[in-house]
C-alpha cells in the first residue's frame, strides 16, 4: 500500500500485472529505500527465452545453479551434483530450472 500500487495487482506474478504497474514498480521501490534503510536492491542482469513461455533472468539461473549444488538431492556426490546443475542449462529442461528457480526462492526465504 506504501508503494501506491492496488492491492489487486501486488497479490498476482509480475509478468501478469498491468504493463503500466510493472514499469512503476521500481521507481516505487527506488522512492521508498532510503525509508526502510534499504540499500542496493537491484541489479543489472540480462534474460534468456525458450520459445514464447520461458523468460530466465542470467541471476534466476545462478541462484538455481547455486541451490541445486549446494542443496540438491542429498544421495547425490559432487561430480553427479555438477552433472544435475549442468542439466538445468539445456534448453529441453526448461522444467527443471523453473522447480530449481523456485526452489532457490523458497531457500532465501
Amino acid at each position: 500500500a506504501d508503494l501506491g500500487i492496488p492491492l489487486i495487482e501486488c497479490k498476482q506474478k509480475y509478468n501478469f500485472m498491468d504493463s503500466k504497474i510493472r514499469e512503476d514498480v521500481p521507481k516505487a521501490i527506488e522512492a521508498k529505500m532510503e525509508k526502510y534503510d534499504i540499500e542496493d536492491i537491484f541489479c543489472n542482469t540480462f534474460c534468456c527465452q525458450f520459445g514464447y513461455q520461458h523468460k530466465y533472468s542470467a541471476s534466476d539461473i545462478v541462484q538455481a545453479l547455486g541451490a541445486t549444488l549446494e542443496f540438491g538431492n542429498s544421495t547425490l556426490n559432487l561430480k553427479q551434483a555438477v552433472y544435475e546443475g549442468l542439466d538445468l542449462l539445456s534448453r529441453t529442461n526448461s522444467t527443471k530450472l523453473t522447480q530449481a528457480i523456485e526452489k532457490a526462492r523458497d531457500q532465501s526465504v
